[in-house]
């Protein structure tokens, strides 16, 4: 199964829970205007907005960042970030808390860079 259908499959499961009374699954505080493609919706009172997962149609370069981290992504994290634009995603998996890498329209991967540069200073990497 591809990433981008792992990715839908798990967009859906998240929608039939959200629809059982859960909507915050879906609401996460507005980032920027860049992002309008991925907004339903008007803001709340708390600031924040519901979300939808929208599949990419254009394909992501990650090469400036191979190159600028000295590595080549495995074709999971590029197929990753050429999936779906999409909000935060959090939750437990069985006992382990995961959070996967939002996908922000003109963002991609921005957040990614940082946590990368996070990774390599934590790991003592020049």
């Amino acid at each position: 199964m591809s990433t981008k259908e792992v990715m839908k499959k798990y967009f859906l499961m998240r929608n039939e829970v959200a629809a059982e009374g859960l909507d915050f699954l879906f609401k996460t505080p507005i980032n920027n205007d860049d992002n309008l493609i991925i907004y339903e919706g008007e803001v709340d009172e708390d600031e924040f907005i519901f979300w939808k997962p929208v599949e990419m149609t254009v394909s992501q370069d990650l090469k400036s960042l191979e190159d600028e981290f000295g590595i080549n992504m495995h074709k999971s994290i590029v197929d990753y970030f050429n999936s779906y634009w999409f909000a935060d995603l959090d939750g437990f998996f069985k006992e382990h808390y995961i959070k996967l890498e939002p996908v922000l329209p003109n963002a991609e991967v921005s957040s990614f860079r940082e946590s990368l540069k996070g990774d390599k200073k934590i790991m003592g990497i020049d």
